[in-house]
This record gives structure tokens, sequence and C-alpha cells, in this order.
């Protein structure tokens, strides 16, 4: 948990985020999961309006979401992801080799990555890409079903086919998502 001085003076401290990782999720990742984790950031509403929640999942061996940590922080920023994701290596006791992180495209995110695992593998979410691909495109359903189709080949000469599908529909969004390449 981490607190900030209070801006009036003389009172405690006030809260600012808090990390939650629990043993049993250590153990259960660490026998069970494999290195795939996806992680994300959503609004929170209620009586902490305004704050983000920040969690990270993995699979496990029958393709299920397995639960890691999460924070409650103040907005999603660099900052922010960068103490989460200090916590989350340290906990996870991640090397350099055969991990793969999967997320949306946030600046912020990317700049934490960048900084804190330099050497992992970090992959973007389809969805999400598809989703923000719609504001530099069109929401055209047959480039929707190219991008999907792309993302399940299983061999690169089909990944490169349904690309240059995707770059005779829109050739933006072709060069869009061939910046999106990690």
């Amino acid at each position: 948990m981490k607190l900030v001085d209070n801006e009036v003076p003389n009172e405690p401290q006030r809260f600012q985020r808090i990390y939650i990782y629990f043993a049993a999720c250590k153990l259960g990742f660490r026998a069970g999961c494999r290195k795939i984790v996806g992680m994300d950031g959503c609004w929170l509403k209620g009586p902490i309006y305004g704050t983000q929640l920040l969690s990270i999942v993995g699979l496990d061996a029958n393709n299920n979401i397995f639960p890691i940590a999460y924070a409650i922080v103040e907005k999603e920023s660099k900052e922010t992801w960068t103490w989460f994701l200090n916590y989350m290596a340290a906990n996870l006791c991640i090397g350099d080799n055969g991990w793969t992180f999967m997320s949306d495209d946030k600046k912020c995110l990317i700049k934490a990555f960048n900084d804190v695992l330099p050497c992992v593998s970090h992959k973007f979410c389809v969805r999400h890409l598809h989703n923000n691909f719609k504001i530099v495109g069109s929401g055209d359903v047959t480039l929707k079903k190219e991008l999907w189709a792309a993302a399940k080949a299983s061999t690169i000469k089909r990944f490169d086919d349904y690309m240059k599908n995707i770059s005779k529909l829109d050739l933006d969004v072709a060069t869009w998502l061939n910046e999106k390449k990690t």
C-alpha cells in the first residue's frame, strides 16, 4: 500500500494505491499455469469513483483464466503501471526467457513495460486492436473477420495472406496494424 502526505497540515497520510497478491494465487500460478499473462485496467465506480483497477491474469492448463494480482490506483499512468509491474515482477520471479504479456496498446503501459520488463515478449490483445482500429479505419465486418483470421493463423504464410487481404480492404488499417508489431 502506498500513502501520500495529506494536503491539510497535521492530518494523517492519505491512501493512494494498493497492490493485492494472494499466496494461493502465487502458488497456483507457478504450479499449473503457462507463462502467458494478460493485463488490463478499468475504471471503478461508486465511492471510489475515478480510480482504476489494474489486474493481471494467467491461463491455466485448461485455458481458463487464473487471477494473479490486482491493484487499485489513483489513475492509469506510466507511474502507476511501473509501480504495479515492479511488484508483479518481484512476486512472479520473472526472468528473461519464455514470458509473454498481452495487453491493450496504451502508451503509458508500453513505456512502463520497456522500463521494468524490457526482455519479455509484449503482445497486443486483438479485441483491443480491433476496437482501436475502428477509429483509424472502418468498422467493416469483412475487415474484422480478416483481422481475427490473421490472429488465429497457424503459419506465417497464412498470416501474411490475411494481412494482404486487410491491405486490399483498407490500406490505412493495414499500415496501422503493421506499426503495432512488437
